[in-house]
């Protein structure tokens, strides 16, 4: 069976390592003319954890990155509320949670994979299914055809928009910078946070070599021209209410930091296959960061498609397990996460007391629990 993915990203390469492991013969077609990653950090929960060491990289992945032992929701002022303990979380099952540069992991999943059989600067102009086929077109005007089309091209994808789907995007409410800087001596290196403001949130997370992913998110109107264009010192402003920590953090920032910039959406009609077309992570299911689930969904997606692509009859039949198994748990992680944002940026006084206090009355351990359960049920 002859395979093609579309997108260099994680759910991309992840594919790659997993379906040529299984024996396929498998291409990759990226936009980009180099194969890199774009972004900043992330976090790597137990259930990504888990999925990397069914490939073989968990032992690299956490080699290059940062353990957490937990991460601390606190106020504005520092103090905790919250807290997934991720130390017990370990214990529990054995799963490191991460941290992690973006281009470190990309560089994890991009190692080994043979030069011939990824294709950069590349991108399709056009597609059609026929006789349980793909057919493509791509830059160079060569048709190809394929048994499976792999579509792991982001949040908008243009394979979705190529098959015919218009599914509408949901814009959160807030918009979102991202950074990476040299970690202070004040944040320590297995701890992260995330500061819960007046409709503003600010997150620290370490991501090893003495590297800090930093996150910040405020209520605004969508496309909002103001934050789009704001410079360094509109940014340190803006976020100038939050504890010594963040403003010492801040105030260290030199204007040739890269700060990333985008509004926050996800997917509220999911794409999980069409025909002989197939979509994972975020051009099937995209969701918004607050659980720090975005990679995880997608390596869930590759490790749930190889198995229904060696145990079903029929590439038929296992595109239609693929989905049937993966729409109730990537919509209850899309809901979930959707809802946490929407709380972590409430505004009014009373109803931030009123969530802080709730929060801080759970039982000693009772998120990490959760959690625990939540994400290794796949």
């Amino acid at each position: 069976m002859k395979l093609v993915i579309v997108g260099g990203g994680i759910a991309g390469l992840a594919a790659m390592q997993s379906l040529v492991k299984t024996g396929y013969q498998v291409s990759l077609i990226e936009k980009s003319p180099h194969l890199r990653a774009y972004g900043a950090g992330l976090m790597l929960g137990i259930n990504a954890m888990k999925v990397l060491e069914s490939l073989d990289l968990s032992a690299e992945v956490i080699k290059r990155g940062q353990s957490l032992a937990a991460m601390n929701i606190v106020d504005e002022t520092g103090e905790l509320i919250g807290k997934s303990d991720n130390a017990w979380m370990e214990v529990k099952t054995g799963y490191k949670t991460i941290g992690i540069d973006r281009g470190a992991l990309h560089d994890v999943l991009s190692n080994e994979l043979a030069a011939g059989d990824v294709r950069l600067d590349a991108t399709i102009s056009s597609l059609v299914q026929r006789n349980k086929k793909v057919i493509i077109t791509v830059n160079d005007g060569k048709d190809e055809e394929y048994d499976l089309l792999i579509a792991a091209d982001g949040i908008h994808s243009s394979i979705r928009l190529l098959s015919g789907d218009v599914s509408q995007l949901r814009y959160s409410g807030y918009t979102c910078w991202r950074f990476v800087v040299d970690r202070p001596p004040s944040i320590e290196s297995e701890q992260a946070y995330e500061y819960w403001g007046c409709g503003k949130r600010f997150g620290l997370v370490p991501i090893g070599n003495d590297r800090l992913y930093c996150f910040a998110t405020v209520n605004a109107s969508v496309a909002n021209y103001h934050y789009k264009n704001m410079d360094m010192d509109g940014f340190k402003a803006l976020f100038s209410e939050f504890d010594d920590v963040v403003a010492g953090l801040l105030e260290g920032l030199s204007d040739d930091v890269q700060l990333i910039h985008g509004d926050l959406n996800d997917q509220l009609a999911l794409c999980m296959q069409q025909g002989r077309i197939v979509f994972l992570g975020d051009a099937a299911h995209a969701a918004t960061p607050n659980m720090g689930q975005g990679a995880a969904m997608a390596l869930e997606d590759v490790v749930v498609l190889s198995e229904c692509l060696t145990v079903e009859k029929t590439v038929d039949d296992a595109l239609l397990a693929y989905e049937k198994h993966r729409t109730p748990r990537v919509k209850t992680i899309r809901d979930r996460s959707y809802m946490i944002g929407k709380v972590a940026q409430w505004e009014l006084p009373l109803a931030r007391r009123l969530r802080n206090a709730l929060m801080r009355m759970m039982p000693q351990g009772g998120l990490s629990k959760d959690l625990c359960k939540l994400l290794l049920k796949y």
